[in-house]
């Protein structure tokens, strides 16, 4: 009965030391991936702080040179929309020349 008994103790012992040795393939492999990931991640970081200097110096240059452009472009509207004016008023006024009494053959 005693060899019975360390029969079933070794089998029992031999399902656990598998079941843990199971278990320890496990979770040297996720240790394996979860170092992969933390590499990736410190690269990604690395790269994130790149972008962010080139996003930060372009911010800078738009912002001098925007409003300078708007300037620009809003004297050139300015400048259009008055001499539009004047070229109106022009012809009007030589409407109303054509169109006095002196003008029509009197």
């Amino acid at each position: 009965m005693s060899a019975a008994l360390e029969f079933r103790n070794y089998e029992a012992l031999s399902r656990t030391n598998q079941a843990m040795y199971d278990h320890l393939t496990v979770l040297r492999t996720l240790s394996f991936k979860t170092q992969q990931e933390q590499s990736l991640l410190g690269q990604l970081a690395i790269q994130g702080q790149r972008d962010s200097k080139s996003v930060k110096a372009l911010t800078l240059i738009a912002t001098m040179y925007l409003p300078m452009s708007m300037l620009a472009v809003s004297n050139r509207l300015v400048v259009s929309i008055i001499s539009h004016a004047l070229t109106q008023r022009t012809a009007s006024i030589q409407l109303q020349f054509d169109s006095t009494p002196e003008r029509w053959g009197r």
